[in-house]
């Protein structure tokens, strides 16, 4: 059963043809749907909130590490390294 060489270049190109086709859709798709969200934050800006200034927890919790925790988990580490 020996195919057609032209058949199968017809055959090819449509599937190429096809295939390019639903791509293009997609992205004109996509582009189309990036317009709109764009068009939605202009129309619709979102409502300006006040931002609160909450104390920096990284430096309580340095002062609450005892020397005698920092030791613990310094040797645990370096006995896990040495393994």
């Amino acid at each position: 059963m020996h195919a057609n060489v032209t058949s199968l270049l017809l055959e090819a190109a449509y599937l190429m043809a096809v295939g390019m086709f639903v791509v293009f859709l997609f992205l004109g798709g996509l582009i189309g749907a990036m317009t709109l969200v764009a068009w939605l934050n202009r129309k619709f800006p979102e409502p300006v909130t006040k931002q609160l200034n909450f104390p920096q927890q990284g430096s309580q919790l340095k002062s609450e590490l005892s020397l005698g925790l920092i030791a613990a988990i310094t040797a645990a580490v370096h006995q896990h390294r040495n393994k």
